[in-house]
Parts: C-alpha cells; structure tokens; sequence
C-alpha cells in the first residue's frame, strides 16, 4: 500500500530527531583499565630470557642443546659429541645481517677444515626477526646453492617450536679439500697489487670521469648525498685470496669464501662511521679469467641472501 509506506516513512523520519535528542545528553561513563599485561611476541620471548642473565640464559642454552638431541638416546656433557655437530651459541647476534654473516663465515670456515663433524648447528636467540633464518635456510637448500656451497641440507627451526631458533647446515661425506688454505706469500703479493690497481682506477677513471656520480676519489664516497643523510667517508676495499679458482674441485671453497667475505663486509660498513667508510669494494683478481664463475656465486648465493635477510634497505 503506497500511502501506508508513506505513513511509515514519515514515522521513520519523524522518530529519527527524537531518538537523538534523547541521546544528546547521555555520556559514557569514564573507565580506567589497571594492570592489562603486555604481551610479548613469539620471537622476543628466547630474547627476553637472554636478558635475564647469565643463569637463565645458561637454562635457554641446555633447553635448545636438549631438544636438538631430542632423536637421540646418549646424553653427555659434552655437546659436539652428543649432537655430533658443531654447535655455536650467538646471543649477542640480533640483526639478520649479522646472523647471515656468521652462518656464512661458518660454512668457509667449515670448507677449509678437516670437516669433522659433518653437521653445524648455529642458534640466535636474540634474532630480532626469526623468519629470516627461515629464509637463510631456504636459499641453501636450493639445488644451486647447495652444489656451489658443497651443502647437503639446512634446515632450521623456530621459537615456540624450539625453545630457540636455530639452523642446521649438514654437508655431504667428502674429503676433497685441503685441510688447510695457506696465502703463500705471491699469493699475497697479488692481493696487495690487486688493492693498488683498484684505488689507481678508483681515483684516475670511476672517479676521474665521474662514471660514478656519487664518487670522486678512495677518500670520498657519497658525494652530494648530505640532503638525505649520508655524509662523505672513504672507499673500503678488501681482496679475496680466492686461490683455488683454476681448480674445479675447490669451487666449493672459493664460494664459500666469496660469499663470507660479502657479509663480513656488509657487517664492517654497517658498524663503521659514516664519515669514515661511506661504502665498499670487494675484489677478487682470481676470477679475472673466469667472470661468469663470479657472476654465478653472486646471483645464486650473494644476492638470494641478500633478499632472504631483508637487507636491500642497505645494500645496493
């Protein structure tokens, strides 16, 4: 009936200043809420026990060393046997950059050993994002990496799923490196007139013919970058000994070496002064011969884990 949806609408519309008016005058009443907890997240949980103390942290460390030897039936004090891994406890490690940077330098460190044990164990409970590793671990699975890297498997695993993160890094059983890398000292001759040529062409040609916009020189980088907050600081360049290029079964190691010393290097700059180091240059004259060598270490390795730590806010 239109005439009675008109009525209707008019009662709606009439109805609708009076349900206001009465409501003008009526006020919440005022609560004061005591004593809600803040509630910590899942990765600042291993951190906060770190924090406590020596003890606590002491507790963190044998609850973690336990559950990775959860699978076995030996319990011994001694933690390499008892895991039959190599096992280090970072928990002064928080950026994802520096977790990156140990992982690495572990697995040359492990490349250029006698490679026993055939498995490391690495935890960070202080990791402030703990998906990173997570991450890390999926860049050495993949079959590139793991074949360039000499990796068998990495796996890691989480807080609340482990009382702290961590990630296991297993190589495969072979012996066919040397048990020691020794920089002869032609080999150190080279490096040091690989560091030379380098500032020569830094100086006479990138930063000469402006190829670099941003560089004039070694002892200043980051030239006009004041109006974003980057001051003028020198060129850091360090040489690889990479010496084993010309020789296939040492690929392994010269990966390893590669990428090591990239986040050592990351790590360096970061913790430098701005005004001192504005950026780095990373030379390795072994692979003058073999460039698509270098080029598959950096874009199978360097960069994925570059990507994996979140880290392209700061390297570029």
């Amino acid at each position: 009936n239109p005439e009675l949806i008109k009525e209707k609408m008019k009662v709606i519309f009439l109805s609708f200043p009076l349900i206001m008016k009465a409501v003008d005058g009526f006020q919440f009443p005022k609560i004061k809420f005591i004593g809600i907890p803040s509630f910590k997240s899942d990765e600042e949980v291993p951190r906060s026990r770190v924090e406590k103390g020596p003890e606590e942290e002491e507790l963190l460390l044998r609850s973690v060393i336990n559950h990775c030897q959860r699978d076995k039936n030996e319990h011994t004090n001694d933690v390499s046997t008892c895991l039959e891994a190599s096992f280090y406890w970072e928990p002064a490690l928080e950026e994802s950059y520096s977790v990156a940077c140990k992982i690495f330098e572990e697995i040359f460190s492990y490349q250029k050993s006698t490679r026993s044990p055939r498995k490391i164990i690495l935890s960070f409970p202080s990791m402030s994002r703990q998906t990173d590793l997570e991450n890390l671990a999926n860049v050495l699975q993949s079959n590139e990496c793991g074949l360039l890297l000499g990796i068998e498997d990495a796996v890691s695993e989480l807080y609340p799923s482990s009382p702290a993160p961590y990630i296991s890094i297993t190589f495969p059983a072979e012996s066919d490196v040397e048990p020691n890398m020794v920089v002869k000292e032609s080999e150190q001759a080279s490096c040091d007139d690989a560091r030379t040529n380098t500032e020569d062409w830094v100086n006479n040609f990138l930063g000469l013919y402006r190829l670099c916009p941003y560089t004039s020189s070694v002892t200043r980088a980051a030239v006009g970058l004041k109006s974003v907050g980057v001051p003028v600081g020198g060129v850091h360049i360090t040489v690889g000994h990479t010496g084993y290029c010309n020789i296939p079964s040492k690929r392994k190691l010269n990966a390893a070496e590669v990428t090591s010393l990239f986040w050592s290097e990351v790590s360096f700059l970061l913790n430098s002064p701005q005004d001192e180091w504005a950026t780095s240059l990373l030379v390795f004259p072994a692979y003058d011969l073999d460039f698509d060598a270098f080029i598959e270490i950096c874009d199978k390795i360097v960069e994925p884990s570059v990507v994996a730590t979140k880290s392209t806010d700061y390297i570029g």
